[in-house]
């Protein structure tokens, strides 16, 4: 028989139970609090007197601890100094200055363990801001055309700001190769830079348009960083068409990246992303889009691709019907000959057992699962004792009602024999993913090999989720237990 193994030394029965559920009740669905941070919630504003901490309810492993936390700007770790307290409080010092009006984020996710070795999830990825410095540096936020991307030959080019600018400091800042006369109008508060060329750009030529940091904002701080945009100038007459339209992810922070280029997995969460033939008129293409049943949400552009957020996501099980019609125009102000239609309907991921793990000494993790094929029970003296397992699925279970069918929905009993099955005896919840039981009870019998099966009903019936998840088949799972 097979056994498989990869966990820590033996932990015991009573430690598991103190630190894991920390009660006597059958079901504990809140998960348990190991720590808080400085900043206490998502976009705070952090007065600079105030440490970007993280508190322990516990000592903790300094080393692990250290190795899975940073404090990000643009999904980059900026350095730290760290300073502990007891080993339950953790003060994370920049060693730079923290910029008024940047977004950072504190990451704490993975992998730590408390000074016993015992090993605890952190799932903490909070933005936030700082008053640590009036030095807040105007930035460009987005461009048409994006970097590298195309103009007709009558295209105003449009520059975005993360605040007001000085419009007397553009003279010397902004330079263009090669030259062109153009005229600049600024609009939005100050926030919008228009490039509009005299006698039109030249027909077939790449230029590149720099910004340095002679340009200020409007409370004299510089541009940061520097800023360059190269693009190209094709005079078009083609008729606009849509090329591929499918979807993306929500993030705007790293430009609402695609998916997938077609509709057939759109989940519920994500949004629609469509690429045109030809750079497009931003406001003709937005009120050309249409989706019935209708849904509130947001447009964006990015590198010439409009996206569209839904408000309160796409319905699981229903049926949409999107269209582009012909009001859509180029930049050139040649329209879309035909409509763009296409009917979707939201992809239902389906429920999947992605890993099952028994973190008790000597214990496993399994990421495919038989029936046939026995997996060793690491079980030791004194008897009866007790194992630790963690279920870890591919879609959420956010409502304590989905939570409680997936315990029910879970059984483990002895095959091949008349002796006792073991008993669950705690159940906890550690993220809307991931499942941990505690099941006693398990007393081998000398010379006698033991085999239990472990099952997840699926099917009609089984295991789903508010969504429409359905776990399509039963997961089993055959075990062997031998004395020690």
């Amino acid at each position: 028989m097979k056994r498989k193994s990869k966990w820590q030394p033996l932990i015991t029965a009573l430690s598991l139970l103190m630190v894991w559920f920390g009660s006597c009740s059958l079901i504990n669905l809140k998960q348990d609090i190991f720590f808080t941070a400085a900043p206490v919630e998502d976009y705070e504003i952090m007065d600079k007197d105030v440490s970007i901490s993280i508190q322990f309810s516990e000592a903790a492993d300094r080393k692990s601890v250290e190795s899975i936390v940073s404090v990000r700007r643009n999904n980059s770790s900026i350095d730290l100094h760290y300073d502990w307290e007891s080993d339950t409080r953790l003060i994370l010092s920049p060693l730079e200055d923290l910029y008024r009006g940047v977004e950072y984020r504190l990451h704490f996710k993975g992998m730590y363990r408390n000074s016993a070795g015992t090993e605890r999830e952190a799932t903490l990825s909070r933005p936030f801001y700082v008053e640590s410095s009036d030095f807040s540096p105007l930035r460009v936020t987005e461009s048409f055309p994006h970097l590298g991307g195309r103009l007709n030959v009558k295209d105003t080019l449009v520059i975005h700001f993360n605040q007001p600018f000085d419009p007397a400091s553009l003279d010397d800042a902004l330079k263009l190769s090669p030259s062109e006369e153009f005229d600049l109008n600024c609009s939005g508060d100050n926030r919008i830079l228009e490039i509009i060329p005299e006698e039109g750009w030249a027909n077939l030529q790449n230029y590149r348009l720099r910004i340095d940091g002679t340009l200020n904002s409007m409370n004299g701080d510089p541009l940061l960083p520097e800023w360059e945009l190269p693009f190209f100038v094709e005079n078009s007459v083609s008729i606009p068409e849509v090329r591929a339209c499918g979807s993306c992810s929500r993030n705007r922070m790293e430009d609402f990246p695609w998916v997938s280029d077609n509709l057939d997995t759109l989940l519920e969460s994500q949004g629609i992303r469509i690429r045109f033939s030809e750079a497009m008129d931003r406001d003709s293409c937005e009120g050309a889009f249409s989706i019935e049943p209708p849904l509130a949400g947001d447009f964006f552009w990015t590198e010439g691709d409009l996206v569209f957020l839904p408000d309160s996501g796409f319905q699981s099980g229903q049926s949409f019907r999107l269209q582009i019609s012909t009001r859509a125009e180029s930049t050139g102000g040649i329209a879309m000959e035909t409509p763009y239609v296409r009917d979707f309907s939201p992809f239902i991921e389906a429920v999947e057992l992605i890993t099952l793990e028994c973190s008790s000494a000597e214990g496993f993790e399994l990421s495919t699962f038989s029936t046939t094929e026995a997996v060793d029970l690491p079980v030791e003296a004194p008897y009866p004792s007790e194992l630790l397992f963690h279920f870890t699925f591919s879609v959420p279970f956010s409502a304590d009602s989905e939570k409680q069918a997936v315990q029910d929905a879970l059984s483990f009993y002895e095959v091949f024999g008349s002796g006792s099955s073991p008993a669950a005896g705690m159940y906890s919840w550690s993220s809307d993913f991931r499942m941990t039981v505690l099941f006693s009870g398990f007393a081998p019998e000398p010379e006698r090999e033991q085999y239990f099966l472990m099952t997840l009903a699926g099917g009609p019936g089984g295991i789903s989720n508010s969504k429409g998840s359905v776990m399509k088949q039963t997961v089993s799972q055959l075990f062997r237990m031998v004395e020690q």
